[in-house]
């Protein structure tokens, strides 16, 4: 084999190494790779046709190239649920049914507003977690509580902002709300304590930096913009991380991480915690309505010693995500 071919298959190779480093680099290294990351899908076909094209010419190439199929394979695999929960509840442990869901503004319609009530209530939740609620101007806070008048109790960011606003509804009570801001940004995280009995929840809503990428965009800036937002999300990424592992109590972390699996930010929050929709999810588990319905970017993240007994996604014409859905259950001290 000539030097020429071994390298267009080493370079062939590379985009499945980057994808095992990207995840554990450093914030601006992988904020610069970040396309490679969102090309998971492709480097696995790719992967698997080298596959099949080496092992049909008899080349001992065909391992390596199972083996980078296998790699990110798995990384696809991160957005397929089997809906299997292995786990088993005790019975001193209470549940939690909590909804999150980027409601891109409720559409600033009340009427959409309380068509999506109407089907977040039929789930039955505690607490609800909204991203992107509409600055209370466009659509009142007060109008968004009224469609939800069995939640007493809720949190929102102080800093009203014209867009990407955040707010919490829950049975239960809340205290101890901490506001998370980022220079150049309107993307933010509330922090809030759940008192549920003689057990506290640390509930986190999250909204990590967006894509910064809109449609009519020059081609050549794209990958730019997104590299630029990408180092922002790995940062605000790393400061959430930071937060989660200071916490004196449970965790439950839920929002729109604005990025994939196999990406950084959901590398560094997701340490040490459980996936919900690894956990009980079934199926192909995007969340993002658009692109070819090809991208998980919301999670649900709880505690190791939560157990998740049940995950689902609905689908929605007021929105480009979907709604999650989950039953988690918490010790109860």
């Amino acid at each position: 084999m000539s030097i020429f071919k071994k390298t267009i298959l080493l370079l062939l190779l590379l985009p499945t190494v980057l994808l095992v480093i990207i995840p554990h680099s450093t914030a601006s290294v992988a904020s610069y790779l970040t396309p490679v990351t969102l090309a998971v899908i492709p480097i696995t076909l790719l992967n698997a046709f080298l596959t099949v094209w080496e092992f049909h010419k008899h080349s001992r190439w065909t391992w390596l190239f199972a083996i980078a199929f296998l790699v990110s394979g798995w990384q696809v695999s991160e957005t397929m649920g089997f809906g299997i929960s292995s786990r088993k509840v005790h019975s001193e442990m209470f549940p939690i049914r909590i909804v999150s869901w980027n409601v891109r503004d409720f559409q600033l319609k009340s009427e959409t507003l309380l068509k999506a009530s109407n089907v977040l209530l039929a789930e039955k939740p505690d607490i609800l977690c909204f991203q992107e609620r509409p600055h209370t101007n466009l659509l009142a806070w007060d109008t968004i509580k009224a469609a939800f008048p069995d939640y007493p109790y809720t949190a929102i960011n102080s800093r009203e902002d014209e867009v990407l606003n955040l707010a919490i509804l829950s049975r239960w009570p809340v205290s101890g709300l901490k506001e998370f801001y980022f220079p150049e940004s309107y993307n933010k995280i509330i922090q809030a304590d759940i008192h549920i009995g003689k057990q506290t929840i640390r509930l986190f809503n999250v909204h990590l930096q967006t894509t910064g990428v809109t449609p009519g965009m020059e081609r050549k800036n794209v990958i730019q913009i997104m590299q630029k937002h990408a180092l922002k999300r790995n940062k605000q990424a790393q400061l959430l991380h930071e937060a989660i592992q200071s916490s004196p109590y449970p965790v439950l972390v839920c929002g729109d991480f604005n990025d994939v699996p196999s990406s950084f930010a959901y590398t560094q929050v997701s340490q040490g915690l459980r996936d919900c929709f690894k956990e009980a999810g079934y199926g192909w588990g995007n969340t993002y309505q658009s692109l070819g319905n090809l991208f998980r970017i919301d999670y649900m993240l709880c505690s190791k010693q939560s157990v998740v007994t049940d995950y689902n996604l609905i689908s929605n014409s007021w929105s480009d995500h979907k709604i999650q859905c989950a039953t988690i259950y918490y010790p109860s001290n």
